[in-house]
């Protein structure tokens, strides 16, 4: 089957997705920004999704519980089910958790000298993330190896050297109608003086060179198979 990613306005999130057998999808506008909250405990626990949960009072960014769970009308399971059901396997979890911080590596924590030193094997990485189809963005349509194109230019025209940090969680996987969710906060700086508006073309959000922001991010994985991300959501942005 051929999957897509396809670009579409979306009333809470940025997506790359591939959901269900529909056309996978990006979305580059209408991304809210998340509530600016210090990390603490109490008002996570304040929020009206940590019931959902696990946690425990481990240290991680409010915003990650301030966006409802994805789910439909039946076949939702939060993670509270999951983890007491003893039905998330640790292995699937970590690989869930690899495959997804490579990929944000990949995106948001990449120089352009190093992309520069190997254009092929970048390109070649990227490709391995989606098990199959062509992108789509706005009204144009791309292999994956011309969108990864996409994002080589982007660092190299502006010579960008971007840092990400990774954070997630037992507690922030899901699952809806069978596809497993992971919910990360993704912290990163772009340097550069040039990047913003091409980062906005191909994530929909607005940034600052220079400055750091967290997007709350959604990854979406086969329960067959951990290594390919099926969908990538960005649900809000704080700066």
């Amino acid at each position: 089957m051929k999957n897509k990613i396809i670009v579409v306005l979306s009333v809470i999130a940025l997506m790359m997705t591939g959901c269900r057998g529909a056309p996978e999808k990006i979305t580059t506008t209408g991304v809210p920004e998340a509530k600016a909250q210090t990390a603490n405990s109490a008002y996570i626990r304040s929020t009206n999704h940590v019931s959902e949960t696990v946690y425990s009072g481990e240290n991680l960014t409010p915003a990650l519980f301030d966006y409802p769970f994805r789910r439909t009308d039946e076949g939702y399971v939060s993670n509270r089910e999951l983890i007491t059901n003893n039905d998330l396997d640790d292995e699937f979890y970590n690989s869930c958790v690899k495959s997804a911080s490579e990929y944000t590596k990949m995106l948001f924590g990449s120089s352009y000298e190093d992309i520069l030193g190997d254009q092929d094997g970048f390109a070649e990485a990227y490709e391995s993330f989606y098990s199959g189809g062509e992108v789509a963005h706005n009204d144009d349509e791309y292999s994956k190896s011309e969108y990864a194109r996409k994002i080589i230019e982007w660092y190299v025209d502006n010579k960008v050297y971007a840092e990400e940090d990774f954070e997630t969680s037992k507690c922030m996987m899901y699952e809806d109608s069978g596809i497993y969710f992971l919910r990360a906060a993704v912290h990163a700086t772009i340097h550069s003086e040039t990047a913003a508006e091409g980062f906005k073309e191909l994530y929909g959000v607005d940034i600052k060179d220079g400055e750091p922001f967290t997007m709350i991010c959604e990854y979406e994985f086969s329960p067959k198979d951990a290594r390919y991300v099926r969908c990538f959501y960005i649900l809000g942005i704080n700066r």
